[in-house]
């Protein structure tokens, strides 16, 4: 059996995920982290949470003797959602998102580095980033990977740090890492 270890899967993105993966994959399992704030809500796994092959732990990303529990395995793919989200809230408590991004993607990954020490061993980890770590898009232009980041707000400048995080430890402890930096989300879950 297949397993998946979802940070923020109670969220907008991660709970799409979340019963996703467990309707098109009989034959896996997945482990749901998520803290409950303002992004997050359990409402938004109806389906899921009462599917034996999902787990919700209430458990903050940033939190490391949690996440170190979360991640123990063994688990094939991690995608990391949770995050502090939204330009206009960074600019009320900066710090909150250099926590909760910064030290939670950090906290994430040295436990899969500790629970896995051989690269063969670890899951595949997808990190979900923003197109906001670009900075502004010029008109009629699309950014692309390799450009500069120039984020011009808390909340970009603290998913720009995760980032160079992830990919510091992707290069150093040969982790297979991936960054996703997806324009604005819409729709129902």
């Amino acid at each position: 059996m297949k397993r998946l270890l979802v940070t923020g899967g109670c969220g907008f993105l991660g709970s799409h995920v979340v019963r996703r993966w467990l309707a098109d994959n009989a034959e896996t399992s997945v482990i749901n982290i998520d803290c409950l704030t303002y992004a997050g809500a359990l409402g938004n796994l109806r389906d899921a949470r009462s599917d034996a092959r999902h787990r919700h732990k209430d458990a903050d990303v940033a939190d490391a003797a949690a996440v170190d529990r979360a991640v123990r395995g063994p688990l094939d793919l991690v995608i990391h959602f949770a995050a502090e989200t939204h330009v206009d809230r960074s600019l009320e408590d900066p710090g909150r998102f250099v926590r909760t991004n910064v030290l939670g993607t950090q906290t994430l990954l040295a436990a899969i580095v500790r629970r896995y020490p051989s690269p063969e061993e670890r899951p595949v980890v997808i990190i979900m980033s923003t197109d906001e770590v670009y900075g502004p898009t010029p008109k009629n232009q699309l950014h692309g990977v390799g450009e500069p980041l120039r984020p011009t707000s808390p909340y970009a400048a603290s998913k720009a740090g995760a980032d160079w995080m992830a990919l510091s430890y992707a290069r150093t402890f040969d982790l297979d890492l991936t960054i996703v930096r997806s324009v604005n989300v819409f729709g129902p879950h």
